[in-house]
């Protein structure tokens, strides 16, 4: 406590040596309102709103397509909650093929050539057995079709 006490003495004489000088002396003061700060000049902003405002636009559009294709994905649970991947993979064909042991060169010769998919009628994850039989949400072909129709 007595360290705090010194410092502060020592601080307050310093500062009134420093800041508090006896002189004869008058200072003058300008004062304005308003000081420009910003410019902006036309031409860039416009074209930089207008860029801004197609954006909004293709972005509204993206997420109206991605709401129609999403409609039809079945998730049982919030998506990325550990209830969530439980309920997507239970009883699925995946736990039957990985082992609890394996490491990771063992297990990426595991799932090698495996495509897995979402069921559309369960939501579950699955092994893909025929290509007729399964729909990929998500897929490349999916996304085509519905921007196409």
């Amino acid at each position: 406590m007595r360290v705090i006490s010194l410092q502060t003495l020592y601080l307050s004489l310093i500062a009134k040596e420093i800041y508090f000088k006896a002189g004869n002396f008058t200072a003058t003061a300008v004062t304005k309102t308003s000081l420009p700060r910003l410019f902006i000049i036309d031409l860039p902003a416009h074209i930089l709103s207008i860029g801004l405002f197609v954006f909004a636009i293709l972005a509204g559009f993206i997420h109206l397509r991605h709401r129609q294709i999403r409609r039809d994905v079945m998730l049982p649970f919030q998506p990325g909650t550990l209830a969530a991947a439980a309920a997507i993979t239970a009883n699925s064909n995946v736990s039957q093929l990985l082992g609890a042991n394996l490491d990771e060169k063992a297990l990426k010769e595991a799932l090698r050539a495996k495509r897995f998919t979402m069921d559309k009628e369960t939501g579950k994850v699955v092994m893909e057995q025929g290509r007729q039989s399964v729909w990929v949400p998500f897929s490349r072909m999916n996304s085509v079709r519905a921007l196409l129709s």
